[in-house]
């Protein structure tokens, strides 16, 4: 699967997460393809994470903390 970008959802409001993305072929092996941030607080929004090149892995993890 080829992706430019990764779009999260969630009901919650009033969060701030940090997340790491990581991509795999074989769902054993990973590799950290990016660190961002996703947030809802008040009317600011952020839940799409792109990449800065196009990935291709059969399997994608998102990390959060």
């Amino acid at each position: 699967m080829i992706a430019t970008s990764i779009v999260a959802e969630s009901s919650n409001v009033n969060f701030a997460k940090n997340v790491e993305i990581f991509g795999s072929f074989d769902n054993l092996n990973w590799q950290k393809l990016k660190d961002d941030t996703l947030y809802h607080i008040d009317n600011n929004l952020k839940m799409k994470i792109t990449f800065d090149e196009p990935q291709k892995y059969t399997y994608y993890r998102f990390k959060l903390s």
